[in-house]
């Protein structure tokens, strides 16, 4: 393999027998193996830092509220005396009390994690970060 690389870090690989022609891109520089390789890391490491899980278990979603502190208690402890003091009068309660003790999993946009982020006074990169902690969080 031949191993190249553009301005921005993109790289690019070939075949060594393979010749460029006029679908190559053009200014690409010669690198080593070692070198794409090191690139590629970095690029991985650098996308992995941003990134949010779009979901997170209910294991790590408990154990992460039972940790983290808010105001005199726990978040989760907050969190938990809010829904189970929710009456069953509307739908949207029965589905959230429901949620809270059933689901197997967690998704950022779903209404026991809205409802959450809202009792917590949480902006949106915080709710972010907590799931990245949780996501860190394996059994």
């Amino acid at each position: 393999m031949k191993y190249y690389k553009d301005s921005n870090d993109q790289i690019y690989a070939f075949d060594a027998d393979v010749p460029q022609d006029e679908f190559t891109p053009t200014g690409l520089v010669s690198i080593t193996e070692k070198e794409a390789m090191e690139l590629a890391k970095k690029k991985q490491d650098e996308l992995s830092k941003g990134f949010v899980p779009d979901s997170i278990s209910r294991f790590q979603m408990l154990a992460l509220l039972k940790t983290a502190r808010y105001a005199d208690s726990t978040m989760f402890q907050y969190v938990d005396d809010y829904v189970k003091n929710l009456d069953e009068e509307t739908p949207e309660n029965i589905i959230l009390k429901t949620a809270w003790d059933t689901a197997s999993d967690f998704r950022r946009d779903s209404m026991p994690v809205k409802t959450a982020q809202r009792l917590l006074g949480l902006t949106d990169e915080q709710r972010d970060d907590l799931f990245k902690k949780a996501s860190e969080i394996q059994v």
